[in-house]
């Protein structure tokens, strides 16, 4: 395929194959993706723990991991009152990462690749991905830090570290990823895969031997890169 416009050609010719292929992928991709989330959870979980001295302000605060949700536990003082208490918070969702089993059943239904190709993108693409994962968990480790806390029947306090400033940008990026993030990180590494594979590359014009080396050095191409080919 030569570009873009070859691949939307193959599109437009096999877009009911590519069709059923997009479809079966993504309800193997979803059961592949159901199984294995409690693991990716186990992983971001282990990437939190690490950023804690970072990111936390809440001395004793602790991650777990719960089916396929991430969980934040941080114990506060409630106002008035001389007992700890852990306030629960859910910092990434399984169900919420829908994106990698559709980038998953992209890949699948891409025509014209081979399987090969197809299995280094589908590994280039779900690693880039992982890390719009982590970077989505940590803005809301830090989003919820800043956000109030209402234990009722008390009355609503901030934590540790707390500021305006800082809530109002944390709350821009936590936003950002949760309703345009999913879908939007997807389409933009899919297009990023489909574009560095389908992109040709120009091939090299060998010179005469007698002639000046391509590479710019000035001396003739047999001792130069000459020489060495």
């Amino acid at each position: 395929m030569a570009g873009f416009s070859g691949f939307l050609r193959r599109l437009r010719a096999e877009w009911r194959r590519v069709l059923l292929r997009f479809t079966l992928g993504l309800a193997g991709a979803s059961l592949v993706w159901l199984a294995l989330a409690p693991v990716y959870a186990r992983g971001l979980a282990a990437v939190g723990r690490a950023a804690a001295p970072l990111l936390e302000n809440t001395p004793g605060a602790y991650y777990a991991v719960e089916g396929s949700r991430v969980l934040v536990y941080r114990p506060v003082r409630l106002p008035g009152q001389a007992e700890m208490r852990d306030v629960v918070y859910t910092v990434w969702l399984a169900s919420g990462a829908f994106g990698l089993p559709v980038f998953a059943a992209l890949i699948l239904a891409t025509p014209g690749w081979s399987r090969g190709t197809r299995a280094r993108a589908l590994a280039w693409g779900l690693a880039l991905l992982t890390l719009t994962q982590i970077a989505s968990m940590l803005v809301s480790v830090d989003f919820w830090q800043q956000m109030p806390v209402t234990i009722l029947p008390g009355p609503a306090f901030f934590l540790a570290g707390h500021s305006a400033v800082r809530l109002q940008v944390i709350s821009a990026v936590y936003y950002f990823f949760e309703i345009m993030g999913r879908g939007f990180f997807v389409l933009v590494v899919y297009v990023a895969v489909l574009g560095l594979r389908e992109t040709p590359r120009p091939a090299r014009r060998r010179a005469g031997r007698n002639a000046k080396c391509p590479c710019g050095s000035g001396r003739k191409f047999k001792r130069c890169c000459g020489a060495v080919a």
